[in-house]
Parts: C-alpha cells; structure tokens; sequence
C-alpha cells in the first residue's frame, strides 16, 4: 500500500552486501534442506521396512529366517547401489522404481501417493 506523500526507501545496502546474503540464505536453505531430507529418510525408512516386513511375515507366513535374510539382501542392494561401478552409473532407487514399472507394471508412487493433511486435517496439495 502506498501512502500520498511518502517516498518509498531504497535499502541502503550495496549490491556486493545484497549478493553475499543472497549466497549465504542459498546455502543456508540447502543446508536445511538436506538436514530435513536426511531426518525424513531416517523416520520413513525403518517405517517402510517394518510395514513390509510384517506383510510379508502375516500374508505369507515368513519367518525369522527368510526376513532376516532378506534384510542382508537389502543391505548387500544398498551397498552396491552406493558403489561406484565399471559404467560409473550408480544404480539408484529412481532407476529401481522404473524397472519395476517397466518390467512389471508396478509404479510405486502411484501405489502409495503421499497424503499431507494440515493441522485441521484438511489435504495439501
């Protein structure tokens, strides 16, 4: 809103000051990024794995033995994934999502989409 009469004020910072900030908020933000990515990926991952785990041991009666090795398969996966190979491609799990959607026809994401609801229950988009 604009008063008659008032001269609007320019900041009285140099463009050096102004592009310094802006350097520091870019890398402040991706800090704080990467630190929300990282608490996420630690809250959902256990989640996901205990959800799958337990489908897998009520729906087809797995037991210890069959979990727990599939748990080691799943750690020997990560690691290679986190390899750097022969092609110097790492195998991710973006590329593991389009196999499974090649291949089998499973889109994972669209299996289980992300629902956020506000404090008032009401569903973000």
């Amino acid at each position: 809103m604009r008063v008659k009469g008032v001269r609007k004020m320019k900041p009285k910072i140099s463009i050096n000051t102004r592009s310094l900030i802006r350097q520091e908020v870019a890398k402040e933000l991706e800090r704080q990024s990467s630190t929300i990515y990282r608490q996420a990926a630690e809250d959902l991952m256990p989640q996901a794995l205990a959800f799958f785990l337990w489908t897998l041991q009520l729906n087809y009666g797995w037991g210890e033995k069959r979990l727990r090795r599939l748990v080691d398969d799943l750690h020997e996966t990560d690691h290679l994934m986190n390899s750097p190979s022969p092609m110097h491609h790492r195998f991710n799990s973006l590329d593991c999502e389009k196999m499974l959607k090649d291949k089998f026809g499973i889109d994972v994401r669209a299996e289980f989409p992300i629902v956020v609801e506000d404090k008032k229950g009401q569903v973000i988009k």
